[in-house]
């Protein structure tokens, strides 16, 4: 919320965005936050395990890059909580779904089979 001289509303920054206090203007959510617009906040939150966060998120559960400015965490990596860029699982292991969110969601690669690199 932005309280703009004159005015006897508050205004509030958008989806996605957040009020820098000092420089006085909505800038976007960072990397690993979102700010979904629920109570009028003024403050990004931290995104959800199992989601990647762009920045400029609008939603605490993005699938659309293009619209939400994230998505659901890749299958093969993992994403912890306000994590700056997914997580490769780490050799002899993987992951076959969406969402994952720790090393936990990795796997051991079954008998006679291998996984050599990272993602």
């Amino acid at each position: 919320m932005k309280c703009v001289g004159g005015l006897d509303e508050p205004e509030y920054c958008n989806k996605g965005t957040r009020w820098n206090n000092e420089e006085q203007y909505c800038e976007d959510c960072p990397i690993g936050f979102y700010n979904d617009g629920n109570n009028e906040s003024i403050n990004c939150e931290v995104c959800p395990a199992g989601y990647f966060c762009i920045g400029g998120t609008n939603t605490a559960k993005p699938v659309n890059v293009g619209s939400d400015k994230g998505i659901e965490c890749p299958p093969g990596y993992y994403c912890p909580e306000g994590i700056k860029f997914p997580i490769s699982c780490p050799i002899g292991t993987y992951n076959a779904v969406y969402k994952g969110k720790s090393a936990d969601d990795c796997l051991l690669c079954d008998s006679n089979t291998f996984q050599d690199k990272e993602a």
